[in-house]
């Protein structure tokens, strides 16, 4: 008689792979939608100008305007389009391409619970002020993009949640970067595609280690951003909003202000110079105010006429910290790093499903 094979006897290398290769498979599995969700909103993201004009192309002038009509105008036009009852807050002015973009006053509850109440919106012609388009709040592409890449459309805990996805990312791509390191020697082989695995196999294990580093970057800024309480515990601050108390309802916006537009921009510029970006109208407790290109901004009293520069806040080191990680994780720091970033959406959504096809290959085999 043959004596029984003795049991195999793992190293504990190979039993630690095991183990990190459960972690990488089921965390791929149980979160597939969330992480290609948030892949494909983070590219739609990163190009927002691109991914507006493309679903919402009618926002868009025809042709750059050579010559623009005065922002009194604008405001008129938008007056006229606004729902009855409702008064203009802001108009942000247009840039080369652009539509100057007319915010009017809350006029219903956030969408789906999620973000700020609703404002209606007009789209004018800086050439000529004629109307391109106008929504009184509805959600529109970006809406449904920040609301699943920001929240998982979840009200009320979404941004914890979206901190949770965070972690587990992180530990996705770590655990299969660990899967696949060769060591130093072999690396440029490891990255050779090879006959005997599955077109799957091979993408997987090409694309994860190119973009592995990245995708940490992104979980962890994530994470911050999610919850910036967080920041809080290294920087030293605290929480943007944190111990602020309940607000009250905002002044509506004077009907008829004194100063005209136009007057309230040569007042701003006069004093800081610039090109101006955004106007912010009067209120019977607020001025008007003027963003500046030079990054200035500049309040005028809407009865004196009286424009005065705004000193900048003190420094906040969570805001500034939280505001670096927005950069980072948005593609702030040019179109170089928004096309990385790009990529490395469509390398984790393309991970994501070839992470599936290899579990059910996997089922195949063993049902065999």
């Amino acid at each position: 008689m043959h004596a029984p094979a003795k049991p195999r006897v793992l190293s504990p290398r190979a039993r630690a792979r095991l183990v990190w290769l459960a972690v990488h498979r089921w965390l791929g599995i149980i979160l597939l939608l969330v992480f290609v969700a948030t892949g494909l909103t983070g590219m739609a993201l990163v190009w927002p100008r691109a991914t507006e004009q493309l679903f919402h192309p009618d926002r868009f002038p025809a042709q750059v305007a050579e010559t623009a009509v005065s922002t009194d105008m604008l405001l008129d036009a938008a007056r006229a389009a606004l729902p009855e009852g409702s008064r203009i807050t802001s108009i942000s002015l247009a840039a080369p391409g652009e539509a100057s973009v007319v915010t009017g006053e809350p006029g219903g509850p956030p969408n789906f619970g999620l973000g700020p109440p609703r404002r209606p919106r007009i789209w004018l012609d800086p050439a000529d002020g004629s109307v391109l388009a106008a929504s009184n709040g509805d959600p529109d592409i970006l809406f449904f993009a920040k609301a699943v890449h920001g929240h998982l459309f979840v009200p009320g805990m979404g941004r914890l949640l979206v901190a949770f996805a965070g972690l587990f990312l992180v530990a996705s791509a770590a655990s299969g970067f660990w899967l696949w390191w060769p060591g130093l020697r072999n690396i440029a082989a490891a990255f050779k595609w090879r006959r005997p695995f599955s077109r799957s196999m091979n993408l997987h294990r090409t694309l994860g280690p190119l973009v592995g580093i990245g995708l940490i970057a992104q979980g962890l800024t994530g994470i911050l951003i999610a919850q910036p309480a967080i920041l809080g515990l290294f920087v030293g601050a605290k929480a943007p909003g944190q111990g602020e108390g309940p607000r009250g309802p905002a002044p509506r916006p004077l009907e008829t202000p004194a100063l005209s537009a136009a007057a309230a921009i040569e007042a701003a510029v006069g004093v800081a110079g610039g090109i101006p970006g955004a106007l912010t109208l009067p209120t019977e407790t607020s001025p008007w105010s003027v963003n500046l290109d030079t990054g200035a901004v500049v309040t005028v009293d809407d009865r004196t006429g009286t424009a005065t520069r705004v000193s900048p806040p003190a420094p906040d080191p969570t805001l500034a910290a939280r505001e670096a990680m927005v950069e980072i994780h948005g593609g702030g720091y040019g179109g170089i790093h928004r096309l990385l970033l790009f990529a490395t959406g469509l390398a984790f959504v393309t991970l994501s499903i070839t992470g599936l096809f290899l579990w059910l290959q996997g089922r195949k085999r063993q049902k065999r």
